[in-house]
């Protein structure tokens, strides 16, 4: 191996210099801010925990997307985190003693062993928030707002939300008498929605008619407010709480149009999240992203091998992936001092210092300069410190 061999990242792992690693901080502050506004709590799960406790989710993505290694104290087998999801209803059911609502955020790093799309990272900054202990519809239309403004905040606009609800998916496989196997086939099929693929696999495994033709019709129902309408007259014949599900999100559309200014898109056959997810599913696009900039939904009992089945609701996005996305990043900006002269009178210099302390005291940037090649473009500053009538005195870049 050589010595630029050696020093190669693994694939789907990115370092990040300065200016991208100061604008990726700078958005996890700004999340954090609008959590802290909403009266969300910050939590911080540990980076990895056994394995049997961030797997809770019967989901084999999950565990294919898991590092696995093996604890040398006590023998047991860890998994280095894939998604924060499982920790915080653990932390909520178990650390929190599981009663009352509890409103969580957090913004932390996982990794994973598999990238989400061919090419993609490995490794993300996962921010979030998740509701505990309320079943109510308005707690999912406060978690969506909550989601709409947090990337309205930071920078995102023309943002369209996706819509969508498992119970409708859940309702029509149980009619039609489906294993776990054959519904996670047919989830696999629908994410490709190719309906010709769908139509040979139902056709093999020979569900009732009835069922068969309203399962071949998902993929067909997306678009905009009509595809309730039209869900209903297709799904005549299905169970009640398939008609449920649609009175559901038709209610959460019409109060989230109220609150915000958001281009609504419903989809009936998304499969994302069907594996643990219970009721609203939901996503943020944006023209020219080329995917979802956070998704999120219900997931009741999500915590009950803690011992505490609890509704819950919530939302996630990747920061890395939403600083990349961001048309321009924005500059840090600060002020450039410089290298005071040892010669000169001491009060110009003390005065050079204390005006310093009192910017930064005041949360400015202020760079200190170290020799004749550090400069204030250099360094990113956008103003210098000049000596002005005997006072140091912030000035524009001439």
């Amino acid at each position: 191996m050589s010595k630029r061999e050696r020093w190669v990242l693994p694939a789907g792992v990115k370092e990040y210099l300065p200016e991208q690693a100061r604008h990726i901080e700078m958005l996890r502050r700004k999340v954090l801010g609008v959590f802290e506004r909403w009266g969300y709590e910050l939590v911080v799960p540990p980076p990895i925990e056994y394995l049997d406790s961030l797997l809770i989710a019967n989901d084999d993505t999950l565990d294919l997307q898991t590092f696995k290694l093996t604890d040398q104290t006590s023998g047991r087998q860890l998994g280095v985190r894939a998604d924060m999801t499982p920790q915080v209803a653990r932390m909520d059911a178990h650390s929190l003693g599981g009663s009352g609502i509890n409103r969580l955020c957090y913004a932390d790093t996982v990794l994973r062993a598999r990238p989400d799309s061919v090419g993609g990272l490995r490794m993300q900054i996962q921010f979030g928030a998740e509701v505990y202990g309320s079943d109510a519809l308005e707690g999912d239309i406060g978690i969506v707002c909550l989601m709409l403004e947090t990337l309205k905040t930071l920078g995102f606009d023309d943002l369209c939300l996706d819509l969508g609800h498992v119970g409708v998916f859940s309702g029509l496989i149980r009619e039609a008498g489906l294993d776990a196997q054959q519904r996670s086939v047919l989830l696999g099929l629908l994410q490709r929605r190719s309906r010709h693929e769908i139509e040979q696999y139902l056709d093999e495994i020979a569900p009732p008619a009835g069922p068969r033709e309203m399962l071949l019709g998902l993929v067909e129902l997306n678009g905009d407010r009509s595809v309730c309408e039209q869900a209903r007259e297709r799904l005549q014949g299905a169970p009640d709480d398939v008609f449920a599900a649609l009175d559901e999100l038709e209610t959460m559309a019409d109060l989230i149009a109220k609150r915000g200014d958001v281009t609504l898109h419903y989809d009936l056959a998304d499969p994302h999240g069907f594996h643990y997810q219970t009721g609203v599913v939901y996503a943020v696009y944006k023209e020219g992203v080329g995917r979802e900039l956070a998704r999120g939904g219900r997931y009741d009992d999500f915590g009950k091998v803690f011992g505490s089945a609890r509704p819950a609701t919530g939302f996630s996005g990747d920061l890395l992936f939403l600083s990349e996305a961001l048309d321009k990043p924005p500059t840090s900006g600060g002020v450039f001092a410089p290298r005071p002269n040892p010669d000169g009178p001491d009060d110009t210099v003390e005065g050079l210092w204390r005006k310093v302390e009192g910017l930064r005291a005041d949360g400015e940037r202020v760079v200190e300069q170290l020799g004749d090649d550090d400069t204030a473009e250099g360094c990113g500053c956008d103003r210098e410190l000049r000596l002005v009538k005997g006072e140091w005195t912030v000035c524009e870049l001439s």
